[in-house]
């Protein structure tokens, strides 16, 4: 964890969530898949904690990240 941090500036929660969040994210583009069902499969078990950090980190809802780059 030490090294993690010193490295890359986030504790070793915020790199896992951060690239959890990227992998959901890219699904969020790629699938109809509901955002709950990709959030348990990516690994959250709570849907407000999901939808805290996705904002956190991409800057917008799930949902209104799906629909901006959705194709």
């Amino acid at each position: 964890c030490t090294f993690l941090k010193k490295h890359t500036g986030k504790s070793f929660t915020e790199y896992i969530n951060e690239l959890r969040i990227s992998t959901i994210a890219q699904q969020l583009i790629k699938t109809d898949s509901p955002i709950t069902d990709l959030a348990y499969k990516g690994g959250f078990k709570n849907i407000s904690y999901f939808n805290r950090q996705f904002k956190k980190i991409k800057k917008t809802a799930p949902l209104e990240f799906r629909r901006r780059y959705q194709m």
